[in-house]
């Protein structure tokens, strides 16, 4: 669909032997990358390699197309002096600000990832490509990214939430100019960037004035970006309207919440019988009703396992940066594992860091849309972070997709004893007795209704029988006497360590 001057042409694609390929246009030269060891550039350098470069991306915008993976090694820089863009190999057709394909994976490389991509955002637009290319620009006149870390998931952190550090610290001779049209380009909030690439080479012009015959000297490119406003078509990328969401805190330490907080790990944990997973990971059933061979593939590689465990000991030794790292590799070679987004996502609620869990539960959404698991899992994090307007649509989602999996029903009591609507949460509860046994995640939440109903007493003996019941994960019994300790009561002896 691409047809442009300085973009990389794909003739023809095939498959081989099981594996697919593209028939590419051969360019010789080297990528941009070769040549950064002679950053930082000057700013006449900067302009000629930019102008093709905007020109290509603000060609694909215009046709709906995002590259999601900007960086020096997808920009070659010809023998012959032409400038190329390739690599569209993560590039979604992106209408009304939101991506065609609900099952995306994280993609994008940690250097130059925007904030809203590494959150694993749906609704990005053109100012994430915005984004890595302003992180490009840093580059080329400081001679250095704006983020570097020992571990990918660090530098992801970075991008989300450390300020900037000002380019004219690293290189003093950049003009001021340039300077404000990098900081805007890089700006957290995808509101505060430049809405089109358009926009950005206007500003990145304007305070540096291009050479004279650069266009004379280069008929090839001479259809540059500004020229080509007068006659692009408008975006059909929309900027997505702010969506208010309402938050409410949760004060943890009231017994009803706490019982809650057992619901979805326990539906991601309760085994069936005595003998746990390794490392307690929990097995991800199929959803009721579902076949499972119609689901995506899951856990199948011992891989993916291993790095799972891996995780959990460094996470066990406090080491969550590491741990988090670990479950994103886990993600990477099996999207539909969810128990690597469950522990990824609570590696952040133990260290107090909601931008990490926000990570991995939606990218756990996006990657397994149609799993009621998935929903049911978002909705018990989001739950954990305070942010029960979102926790709600989760479950529902949940229910929307299997009615007949109480899962989601569970979840929406659950959200209704917290929201102290005892009359619904008794609906909801009903609603998913009716269409499954009793699991003990049904009835944990059944002992919170009889706690907000003042019924200590007989919330006690339902929560020492589950206690005592044989076949609990591990996890869940933590869980258990983490809420038995929070109400002031003794853990029962079934859950000593």
């Amino acid at each position: 669909k691409l047809e442009h001057p300085n973009i990389v042409p794909v003739y023809d694609f095939n498959e081989f032997d099981g594996e697919p390929y593209l028939v590419m246009r051969f360019v010789k030269g080297k990528t941009l990358k070769a040549f950064m060891a002679d950053a930082p550039f000057d700013a006449a350098r900067v302009l000629e390699i930019m102008e093709p470069v905007c020109d290509a991306l603000a060609y694909a915008h215009r046709q709906g197309i995002l590259h999601r993976d900007i960086k020096p090694s997808n920009i070659i820089l010809a023998d012959d002096g032409h400038v190329f863009l390739t690599d569209f190999g993560l590039a979604r057709m992106a209408e009304l600000g939101e991506s065609t394909l609900s099952q995306d994976m994280l993609v994008g490389t940690p250097q130059y990832i925007s904030p809203e991509q590494a959150q694993g955002q749906g609704n990005i637009d053109q100012r994430t490509d915005i984004y890595a290319l302003g992180v490009v620009l840093f580059e080329m006149l400081t001679g250095s990214v704006p983020y570097s870390a020992d571990t990918p998931f660090a530098v992801i952190h970075d991008h989300i939430y450390k300020p900037l550090t000002l380019p004219t610290t690293l290189n003093p001779n950049l003009n001021p100019a340039i300077e404000k049209v990098i900081l805007k380009a890089l700006a957290k909030s995808p509101d505060d960037r430049f809405f089109s690439i358009e926009k950005l080479w206007d500003a990145l012009q304007a305070a540096v004035p291009a050479p004279v015959n650069s266009a004379a000297e280069n008929p090839a490119q001479s259809e540059t970006v500004v020229r080509a406003n007068a006659a692009a078509p408008a975006t059909v990328v929309e900027k997505p309207p702010k969506k208010k969401r309402s938050k409410k805190k949760i004060a943890l330490i009231t017994a009803g919440i706490l019982i809650s907080l057992i619901l979805c790990v326990a539906l991601f944990s309760s085994g069936g019988g005595e003998k746990a997973r390794p490392a307690d990971v929990p097995q991800v059933d199929a959803p009721a009703g579902q076949a499972s061979d119609s689901l995506p593939p899951q856990g199948e590689s011992p891989r993916v396992e291993q790095l799972v465990n891996e995780g959990i000991n460094r996470l066990k030794a406090d080491d969550a940066g590491a741990a988090a790292d670990i479950f994103l590799q886990a993600i990477e070679q099996d999207p539909h594992y969810l128990p690597a987004y469950m522990y990824g996502a609570i590696t952040g609620l133990r260290v107090d860091d909601p931008g990490m869990s926000r990570m991995f539960i939606e990218q756990a959404v996006m990657n397994n849309a149609a799993r009621p698991e998935a929903h049911a899992l978002a909705g018990y994090i989001y739950t954990r972070l305070g942010d029960m307007p979102i926790a709600e649509e989760e479950y529902q989602r949940a229910v929307d997709i299997n009615p007949e999996n109480p899962i989601g029903y569970v979840g929406l009591a659950r959200v209704a004893l917290l929201n102290d609507d005892l009359d619904a949460a008794t609906d909801f509860l009903n609603q998913a007795k009716e269409r499954g046994p009793e699991s003990p995640e049904l009835r944990m939440v059944d002992a919170e209704l009889l706690l907000k109903k003042g019924q200590r007493r007989a919330a006690l003996l339902e929560l020492r029988k589950i206690a005592g019941e044989k076949g609990l994960s591990p996890l869940v019994r933590d869980e258990l006497r983490f809420v038995f300790d929070a109400i002031g009561e003794p853990p029962p002896p079934a859950l000593n360590p």
